[in-house]
Protein backbone atom coordinates (compact mmCIF):
# COMPACT_ATOMS: atom_id res chain seq x y z
CA UNK A 1 0.00 0.00 0.00
CA UNK A 2 2.74 2.49 0.88
CA UNK A 3 4.60 1.75 -2.47
CA UNK A 4 1.25 2.02 -4.23
CA UNK A 5 1.04 5.70 -2.78
CA UNK A 6 4.78 6.67 -3.56
CA UNK A 7 4.70 5.59 -7.16
CA UNK A 8 1.26 7.66 -7.47
CA UNK A 9 3.15 10.72 -5.68
CA UNK A 10 6.32 9.79 -8.40
CA UNK A 11 3.87 10.13 -11.01
CA UNK A 12 1.99 13.51 -9.93
CA UNK A 13 5.50 14.56 -9.78
CA UNK A 14 6.77 13.80 -13.19
CA UNK A 15 3.54 15.13 -14.60
CA UNK A 16 4.34 18.39 -12.53
CA UNK A 17 7.86 18.67 -13.80
CA UNK A 18 6.53 17.73 -17.14
CA UNK A 19 3.98 21.12 -17.46
CA UNK A 20 6.59 22.84 -15.86
CA UNK A 21 9.07 22.18 -18.74
CA UNK A 22 6.73 22.46 -21.49
CA UNK A 23 5.24 25.87 -20.11
CA UNK A 24 9.06 27.29 -19.78
CA UNK A 25 9.61 25.85 -23.51
CA UNK A 26 6.54 27.84 -24.57
CA UNK A 27 7.45 30.69 -22.79
CA UNK A 28 11.23 30.74 -24.40
CA UNK A 29 8.98 30.06 -27.61
CA UNK A 30 7.15 33.13 -26.93
CA UNK A 31 9.83 35.05 -26.14
CA UNK A 32 11.81 34.02 -28.83
CA UNK A 33 9.30 34.27 -31.62
CA UNK A 34 8.46 38.40 -29.96
CA UNK A 35 12.52 39.52 -30.22
CA UNK A 36 12.56 37.54 -33.83
CA UNK A 37 9.42 40.25 -34.44
CA UNK A 38 10.95 42.73 -32.48
CA UNK A 39 14.38 42.35 -34.79
CA UNK A 40 12.78 42.38 -37.56
CA UNK A 41 10.84 45.71 -37.25
CA UNK A 42 14.01 46.99 -36.23
CA UNK A 43 15.49 46.34 -39.73
CA UNK A 44 12.36 47.58 -41.49
CA UNK A 45 12.36 50.53 -39.55
CA UNK A 46 16.32 50.91 -40.50
CA UNK A 47 15.94 50.30 -43.86
CA UNK A 48 13.03 53.05 -43.89
CA UNK A 49 15.07 55.17 -42.25
CA UNK A 50 17.98 54.55 -44.86
CA UNK A 51 15.10 54.98 -47.53
CA UNK A 52 13.45 58.59 -46.39
CA UNK A 53 17.29 59.57 -45.89
CA UNK A 54 18.61 58.73 -49.56
CA UNK A 55 15.29 60.77 -50.52
CA UNK A 56 15.86 63.76 -48.73
CA UNK A 57 20.11 63.44 -50.07
CA UNK A 58 18.25 62.97 -53.43
CA UNK A 59 16.27 65.97 -52.99
CA UNK A 60 19.09 67.95 -51.83
CA UNK A 61 21.33 66.61 -55.02
CA UNK A 62 18.05 67.43 -57.34
CA UNK A 63 18.02 70.91 -56.06
CA UNK A 64 21.05 71.99 -56.76
CA UNK A 65 21.50 69.98 -60.23
CA UNK A 66 17.98 72.22 -61.16
CA UNK A 67 19.71 75.58 -60.29
CA UNK A 68 23.08 74.39 -62.12
CA UNK A 69 20.33 74.04 -65.20
CA UNK A 70 18.47 76.86 -64.59
CA UNK A 71 21.37 78.98 -64.41
CA UNK A 72 22.75 77.50 -67.62
CA UNK A 73 19.31 78.13 -69.55
CA UNK A 74 19.54 81.63 -68.13
CA UNK A 75 22.86 81.92 -69.94
CA UNK A 76 22.17 81.02 -72.93
CA UNK A 77 18.95 82.93 -73.03
CA UNK A 78 20.52 86.22 -72.16
CA UNK A 79 23.09 85.23 -75.16
CA UNK A 80 20.07 84.26 -77.22
CA UNK A 81 18.24 86.99 -76.63
CA UNK A 82 21.26 89.72 -77.47
CA UNK A 83 21.42 88.04 -80.95
CA UNK A 84 18.05 88.15 -81.64
CA UNK A 85 17.96 91.81 -80.72
CA UNK A 86 20.68 93.08 -82.68
CA UNK A 87 24.07 91.54 -81.40
CA UNK A 88 24.12 89.37 -84.40
CA UNK A 89 24.96 92.37 -87.16
CA UNK A 90 28.06 92.86 -84.59
CA UNK A 91 29.37 89.67 -83.66
CA UNK A 92 33.15 91.25 -83.07
CA UNK A 93 31.84 93.34 -80.39
CA UNK A 94 29.76 90.59 -79.10
CA UNK A 95 32.71 88.64 -78.63
CA UNK A 96 34.99 91.34 -77.16
CA UNK A 97 32.77 92.77 -74.79
CA UNK A 98 30.38 89.61 -73.77
CA UNK A 99 32.76 87.52 -71.09
CA UNK A 100 30.72 84.71 -71.80
CA UNK A 101 31.80 84.52 -75.07
CA UNK A 102 34.65 82.41 -76.49
CA UNK A 103 34.34 82.53 -80.62
CA UNK A 104 31.80 83.79 -82.74
CA UNK A 105 30.65 82.31 -85.94
CA UNK A 106 28.03 82.36 -89.26
CA UNK A 107 27.07 79.63 -90.57
CA UNK A 108 24.92 78.47 -94.31
CA UNK A 109 23.07 75.20 -93.33
CA UNK A 110 21.88 74.39 -96.85
CA UNK A 111 25.31 74.55 -98.06
CA UNK A 112 27.06 73.47 -94.51
CA UNK A 113 29.72 76.26 -95.40
CA UNK A 114 31.31 78.36 -92.74
CA UNK A 115 31.64 81.60 -93.16
CA UNK A 116 33.12 82.54 -90.24
CA UNK A 117 35.66 81.76 -89.61
CA UNK A 118 36.73 80.87 -92.76
CA UNK A 119 38.01 77.32 -93.00
CA UNK A 120 40.44 78.33 -95.75
CA UNK A 121 42.12 81.20 -93.62
CA UNK A 122 41.57 81.07 -90.14
CA UNK A 123 43.25 84.20 -88.51
CA UNK A 124 44.41 82.85 -84.90
CA UNK A 125 44.97 80.39 -82.82
CA UNK A 126 41.35 80.39 -81.19
CA UNK A 127 39.57 79.92 -84.41
CA UNK A 128 41.79 77.31 -85.71
CA UNK A 129 40.92 75.70 -82.42
CA UNK A 130 37.05 76.01 -82.75
CA UNK A 131 37.70 74.77 -86.67
CA UNK A 132 39.30 71.47 -85.08
CA UNK A 133 36.38 71.47 -82.61
CA UNK A 134 33.36 71.93 -84.79
CA UNK A 135 34.19 71.89 -88.75
CA UNK A 136 34.26 68.21 -89.47
CA UNK A 137 31.50 67.26 -86.84
CA UNK A 138 28.91 69.13 -86.18
CA UNK A 139 28.97 71.71 -89.22
CA UNK A 140 28.97 69.04 -91.63
CA UNK A 141 25.99 67.44 -90.34
CA UNK A 142 22.87 67.91 -92.18
CA UNK A 143 20.92 66.11 -89.77
CA UNK A 144 21.99 68.40 -87.20
CA UNK A 145 20.72 71.05 -88.90
CA UNK A 146 18.02 69.66 -90.05
CA UNK A 147 17.44 68.85 -85.80
CA UNK A 148 17.67 72.47 -84.98
CA UNK A 149 15.72 74.41 -86.99
CA UNK A 150 13.54 72.44 -89.35
CA UNK A 151 9.51 71.55 -88.70
CA UNK A 152 8.64 69.17 -86.31
CA UNK A 153 8.44 65.94 -88.13
CA UNK A 154 6.65 62.91 -87.05
CA UNK A 155 9.67 60.60 -87.10
CA UNK A 156 12.40 60.13 -85.03
CA UNK A 157 15.35 60.03 -87.83
CA UNK A 158 16.20 63.78 -86.59
CA UNK A 159 16.62 63.40 -83.32
CA UNK A 160 19.49 64.65 -81.83
CA UNK A 161 20.46 63.94 -77.81
CA UNK A 162 21.04 66.82 -75.76
CA UNK A 163 19.53 69.34 -78.29
CA UNK A 164 17.66 72.57 -77.09
CA UNK A 165 15.49 74.12 -79.85
CA UNK A 166 13.86 77.24 -78.70
CA UNK A 167 12.70 80.66 -80.01
CA UNK A 168 13.49 84.54 -79.10
CA UNK A 169 11.84 87.82 -79.76
CA UNK A 170 13.78 90.24 -81.62
CA UNK A 171 12.33 93.52 -84.06
CA UNK A 172 11.85 91.42 -86.86
CA UNK A 173 9.34 88.76 -84.76
CA UNK A 174 10.46 85.20 -83.39
CA UNK A 175 13.57 83.84 -84.75
CA UNK A 176 14.09 80.22 -84.25
CA UNK A 177 17.43 79.22 -81.80
CA UNK A 178 19.49 76.00 -80.98
CA UNK A 179 21.85 75.05 -78.03
CA UNK A 180 23.82 72.00 -77.68
CA UNK A 181 26.61 70.85 -75.88
CA UNK A 182 29.78 68.99 -77.80
CA UNK A 183 32.71 66.99 -76.23
CA UNK A 184 35.87 67.30 -77.81
CA UNK A 185 38.99 66.59 -76.59
CA UNK A 186 37.11 64.84 -73.33
CA UNK A 187 35.94 68.95 -72.60
CA UNK A 188 32.56 70.18 -72.63
CA UNK A 189 31.94 72.36 -75.22
CA UNK A 190 28.46 74.60 -75.97
CA UNK A 191 27.22 76.52 -79.32
CA UNK A 192 24.40 78.40 -79.43
CA UNK A 193 23.06 80.24 -82.70
CA UNK A 194 19.88 81.98 -84.56
CA UNK A 195 18.02 81.98 -87.57
CA UNK A 196 16.59 85.04 -88.90
CA UNK A 197 14.28 83.44 -91.22
CA UNK A 198 14.09 80.04 -92.55
CA UNK A 199 17.10 78.47 -94.37
CA UNK A 200 18.86 81.30 -93.54
CA UNK A 201 22.59 81.66 -92.16
CA UNK A 202 22.73 80.77 -88.96
CA UNK A 203 24.90 84.02 -86.57
CA UNK A 204 26.01 81.94 -83.23
CA UNK A 205 28.48 81.95 -80.68
CA UNK A 206 30.69 79.44 -78.93
CA UNK A 207 30.21 79.64 -74.87
CA UNK A 208 32.77 80.72 -73.37
CA UNK A 209 32.84 77.51 -70.37
CA UNK A 210 35.26 78.95 -67.77
CA UNK A 211 33.13 82.28 -67.33
CA UNK A 212 30.22 79.65 -67.03
CA UNK A 213 31.15 77.67 -64.47
CA UNK A 214 31.88 80.87 -62.41
CA UNK A 215 28.37 81.94 -63.18
CA UNK A 216 27.23 79.03 -61.53
CA UNK A 217 28.06 80.02 -57.94
CA UNK A 218 29.68 77.31 -57.05
CA UNK A 219 33.04 76.53 -54.53
CA UNK A 220 36.12 76.40 -56.84
CA UNK A 221 38.64 74.25 -54.70
CA UNK A 222 42.44 74.72 -55.02
CA UNK A 223 44.04 73.05 -58.00
CA UNK A 224 44.68 69.43 -57.85
CA UNK A 225 43.13 66.06 -58.98
CA UNK A 226 39.66 65.07 -57.01
CA UNK A 227 41.58 61.97 -55.04
CA UNK A 228 43.99 64.81 -53.41
CA UNK A 229 41.31 67.67 -52.99
CA UNK A 230 38.86 64.73 -51.22
CA UNK A 231 41.67 63.17 -49.17
CA UNK A 232 42.18 66.85 -47.69
CA UNK A 233 38.54 66.93 -46.61
CA UNK A 234 38.23 63.30 -45.01
CA UNK A 235 37.77 65.14 -41.37
CA UNK A 236 35.24 67.46 -42.50
CA UNK A 237 32.12 67.19 -41.50
CA UNK A 238 30.68 68.42 -44.87
CA UNK A 239 32.05 65.58 -46.52
CA UNK A 240 28.91 63.62 -45.29
CA UNK A 241 26.32 64.97 -46.88
CA UNK A 242 25.17 65.31 -50.90
CA UNK A 243 26.86 67.62 -52.90
CA UNK A 244 28.04 67.85 -56.51
CA UNK A 245 30.84 68.00 -58.26
CA UNK A 246 32.11 69.04 -61.70
CA UNK A 247 35.26 67.65 -63.13
CA UNK A 248 37.29 68.57 -66.18
CA UNK A 249 38.60 65.80 -68.73
CA UNK A 250 41.73 64.83 -66.44
CA UNK A 251 39.66 64.53 -63.18
CA UNK A 252 40.40 67.93 -61.33
CA UNK A 253 37.56 69.33 -59.35
CA UNK A 254 36.84 72.74 -61.60
CA UNK A 255 33.91 73.47 -58.79
CA UNK A 256 31.61 71.91 -55.88
CA UNK A 257 28.03 72.50 -54.41
CA UNK A 258 27.14 71.22 -51.05
CA UNK A 259 28.91 68.00 -49.25
CA UNK A 260 31.37 65.96 -51.14
CA UNK A 261 31.44 62.36 -50.03
CA UNK A 262 34.91 60.67 -49.19
CA UNK A 263 34.21 58.22 -52.27
CA UNK A 264 33.30 60.27 -54.84
CA UNK A 265 32.23 57.22 -56.58
CA UNK A 266 29.02 57.65 -54.26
Amino acid sequence: MVKKQAGVRLEKTHVRFGRSIFWWLALALSALALGGSALLLLKREQAHLRSARGEAEQGKIQTIADRLASTVTLVQDELGTALANGAWKDLDGLEQTNPMVRNVFVFDPQVRNLRRPLPEAPVSNEERGFLRRYETTVFADRGLWLAAFAPPIATGDLHVPNLRRTTYRGPQGEVQAFWLPWISDNYLHMLGGIQLEPKGAVYGVEVEMVSLIARLSLTRPATGTASAWLSSRSNSTAADSPGVVLLDGSGRILASAGGIPRDLGQ
